[in-house]
């Protein structure tokens, strides 16, 4: 029939088998297609039709994804994402901030980080203070130096002490070691709280 075409012709230009353009048949997603003779008859402007379906279809999927996504950021936070492009850092960057305790408040909603715009305050004074870096640009590294430079490792205690690192724990756990943080799976303690540790045991050696 002229302006019609079989179902292998449909299936090539679908890109789509012939079982699944006899599917669309079944559902009128090809609408007036008609059987001649024990074959199918589609319409060629039946097939514009499910091209258009198909596009408003997408493109329904894609705000549903969008407005899902949106619903799984809580009120006052951000994405990683977010932060990521606000601070110049990689997303494996806040993710590290994350997981080494910089971001303590961050939290996963429905699998996506909500991280809340109040805990990123630290980060915009360090932008400011860190020399010879563009603006809205920071390291991990130089974080890490500036947040915590008046702190000690376990490992660099336990030399300072000539004791192991367990032993430093241990002090720490007793109180021993006054304003011990964990960071992360590390533990930080104040130089100014070995010091005075160091001056109480000299102490005790005097008595």
């Amino acid at each position: 029939m002229p302006g019609h075409i079989s179902t292998s012709k449909a299936a090539k230009i679908l890109k789509l088998s012939r079982s699944k353009v006899r599917t669309l048949i079944k559902e009128d997603l090809l609408p007036n297609t008609k059987k001649v003779n024990g074959k199918w008859n589609i319409p060629e402007e039946s097939l514009s039709y499910y091209f258009e379906q198909r596009k408003n279809k997408e493109k329904d999927s894609k705000q549903i994804n969008s407005s899902a996504i949106k619903s799984k950021i809580l009120q006052g936070h951000l994405t990683i994402s977010k932060v990521a492009k606000t601070f110049n850092l990689s997303h494996s960057n806040i993710r590290t901030l994350i997981r080494e305790g910089f971001l303590p408040d961050a939290k996963k909603v429905s699998g996506q980080w909500n991280i809340p715009e109040e805990s990123l305050s630290f980060l915009y004074e360090h932008t400011k203070n860190v020399e010879n870096e563009s603006k809205h640009s920071i390291s991990i590294s130089s974080l890490r130096l500036n947040t915590f430079q008046d702190h000690l490792t376990t490992n660099e205690v336990a030399k300072k002490l000539n004791i192991t690192p367990a032993g430093v724990k241990v002090l720490i756990k007793n109180g021993k070691l006054r304003d011990a943080i964990k960071h992360g799976k590390t533990w930080l303690i104040p130089e100014s709280s070995l010091t005075e540790y160091k001056t109480q045991k000299e102490k005790i050696k005097l008595v």
